[in-house]
């Protein structure tokens, strides 16, 4: 009974997780050979050797999905256009259709790459929410380690790069947040963490949310193992001026920011600490200092937006100071940009749009992931509940057919010889000669297991044709839960030879456990 209690309780989680609605493995496809073979070594060669899995990829020209998919990802990864454009639209199909995911999910990513660099931002958006989909739909958050980790990192990265070059500062600040969850876990490097929450803390700067903004800039700048690197000193640059925002002191962020002018590497580097220098002198209306340092950045910087501002502030400046023959300079540099902005408008309306699309889209699906895990945790309560109700009534039963069992008036006979002797294993089992049971009271005493207990016997000599007439009356004697010693007595059998019939009935009935214990389940 309880073997098939057990497959009840079986079949009843199996159906609790058909309910969780998993999605179907990966299928296994004409192209699995190439999985399997040199593509899967060049990509992992290409996690390390980019220029190297580019050369092996060349050489080869295969007509393959994954072939295509790895040449997209080799020549991103060696600085060249997207070259194969119209096969990776078909890989991706493909993958689509035969549901490999992470590949799926990698196609979408470069589709949404080779769209950025056609300055189609919108649509490469919506590519790298739909790598995003795909992996979430089909992975678990345990799933998602190591090298999908390290993918949807660099997925969420690459929006919030976007949305950070539009000034769309809530939605930056998710994915940035996003992406963090994903850096920590893969072996992530210190400085792309602490880039990260830089800039975090910079979108809520910009919301002049200071004391989210001052716990983003510190935790970043806590991360780095020493102060003499780009990261640190983009960081420190932040705060600076930060800082100077917080409490208007400008003489401690002035002087953070000339030393941090001093060690720049690059000139980058040096016009963004100009432009910050400059802007504190311009807030603070000395003209002539600030003069100097927008300047140098209108002049030098490789930025465009850092020129447009510098242009700005300098033509304020030029009408401050009367320099009106200077304007010119400045305000025909911003003209284009009007248009510009209008452009600017236009696609930030879009990306919101497509952000609150994507949240509501993940948000059903958490729901819908919800609404399953609560149907299986309902399930998989209701089954327990009907197992233990089982139990209980299977028990119940047992010990109602037990009371009744012994009862009969030839189980009482045999209960009071045993209650009244002192049968020992040892003893000559021929010295009970007068308290043994005849051929009667043992076919009276199957017949009653028959009756109380679904037609024991019967059921034996069914299922084992094997067994005798002995072996009948010894499984009887062992539902009244008799010892060796009784039974030998009364049957008029060595003690010996009952130990070995029970081993017997043991090896026929195929039972491990205890004997009487597995009788009375039969």
């Amino acid at each position: 009974m309880m073997k098939y209690l057990c497959k009840i309780w079986v079949l009843l989680i199996a159906v609790a997780l058909i309910g969780c609605d998993r999605p179907a493995p990966d299928v296994k496809t004409e192209h699995a050979p190439s999985l399997q073979s040199d593509l899967m070594a060049i990509d992992t060669l290409m996690q390390s050797q980019p220029d190297n899995a580019l050369t092996l990829l060349l050489d080869k020209e295969m007509d393959d999905p994954y072939y295509q998919l790895l040449l997209s990802e080799a020549l991103y990864k060696n600085d060249y256009a997207q070259t194969n454009r119209d096969e990776l639209l078909e890989a991706m199909a493909y993958f689509d259709s035969v549901q490999d995911p992470f590949l799926s999910a990698r196609c979408h990513y470069m589709i949404g790459v080779g769209y950025y660099e056609m300055d189609s931002v919108v649509p490469a958006c919506e590519e790298y929410m739909k790598a995003i989909q795909i992996m979430e739909e089909h992975y678990t958050e345990n799933e998602l380690v190591g090298l999908k980790a390290k993918f949807m990192a660099l997925t969420y990265t690459r929006l919030v790069d976007i949305f950070s070059d539009q000034y769309l500062h809530e939605q930056a600040i998710y994915f940035g947040n996003q992406a963090l969850t994903y850096y920590h876990k893969f072996d992530a490097e210190p400085w792309q963490i602490s880039w990260m929450l830089d800039e975090i803390g910079s979108h809520y700067d910009m919301m002049d949310v200071f004391d989210s903004a001052d716990y983003y800039y510190h935790k970043a700048l806590e991360l780095l193992p020493d102060t003499n690197n780009l990261t640190y000193k983009m960081v420190a640059g932040h705060l600076a001026y930060f800082n100077y925002k917080k409490t208007t002191d400008k003489d401690p962020s002035l002087k953070q920011l000339y030393h941090l002018l001093g060690i720049s590497e690059s000139n980058n580097e040096f016009c963004s600490r100009c432009l910050s220098i400059g802007e504190i002198y311009y807030h603070e209306t000395i003209y002539d200092s600030a003069w100097i340092y927008l300047t140098i950045v209108f002049n030098n910087s490789p930025s465009t937006d850092a020129k447009k501002q510098a242009a700005q502030w300098l033509a304020e400046i030029c009408e401050y100071q009367g320099r009106y023959d200077e304007i010119s300079k400045y305000s025909n540099f911003l003209i284009p940009f009007a248009t510009q902005n209008e452009d600017n408008s236009t696609l930030k309306s879009q990306l919101a749009k497509t952000y609150d699309t994507f949240i509501q889209q993940r948000q059903d699906r958490l729901n819908r992931q919800t609404i399953r895990l609560r149907m299986v945790l309902i399930v998989l309560i209701l089954a327990g509940l009907l197992f233990v109700i089982i139990i209980l009534s299977v028990f119940y039963y047992r010990r109602k057919s037990f009371e009744l069992f012994i009862n009969e008036p030839v189980c009482q006979h045999i209960l009071n010889i045993v209650n009244d002797t002192a049968f020992k294993a040892k003893m000559d089992y021929k010295l009970y000669t007068d308290i043994a049971l005849n051929k009667k009271q043992l076919l009276a005493l199957r017949l009653a297991a028959d009756k109380h207990y679904q037609g024991f016997a019967r059921k034996l000599r069914s299922r084992y044709p094997k067994l005798t007439d002995d072996d009948l009356n010894h499984c009887c004697l062992l539902l009244l839960g008799l010892e060796e010693a009784a039974i030998s007595g009364l049957l008029q059998k060595s003690y010996t030879a009952v130990c070995d019939r029970n081993r017997k009935l043991k090896k026929e009935l195929g039972i491990r456990e205890d004997l009487f214990d597995e009788i009375r389940n039969i």
